[in-house]
């Protein structure tokens, strides 16, 4: 059984659209991917050290867009889950 989004929790095998269900439970910290050669998203490019650059960049934007707009997310930057109880364990 599936047990994040109603699509999921629906779910009867182990893929859901073009990717496995546990690709949707347990990803990555950060996502990175080549839309044009990739529209299925199959692929992370996060953690290949050419895209160390871009990958830090756009955390300092987010970063930058979280504090100016008040997300409460933001609380992920400081790495302090137990204020909110989260147990996502970033």
């Amino acid at each position: 059984m599936c047990l994040v989004a109603p699509e999921l929790d629906r779910c009867k095998g182990e893929e859901f659209g073009k990717r496995k269900v546990k690709d949707y439970l347990f990803h990555a910290e950060c996502e990175l991917y080549d839309l044009k050669a990739d529209p299925n998203e199959l692929n992370n490019l996060a953690d290949k050290e050419d895209n160390a650059e871009d990958l830090k960049r756009l955390r300092e934007k987010l970063k930058t867009f979280q504090i100016k707009t008040r997300d409460p997310w933001q609380i992920m930057w400081g790495h302090e889950t137990n204020v909110q109880g989260t147990g996502v364990g970033l």
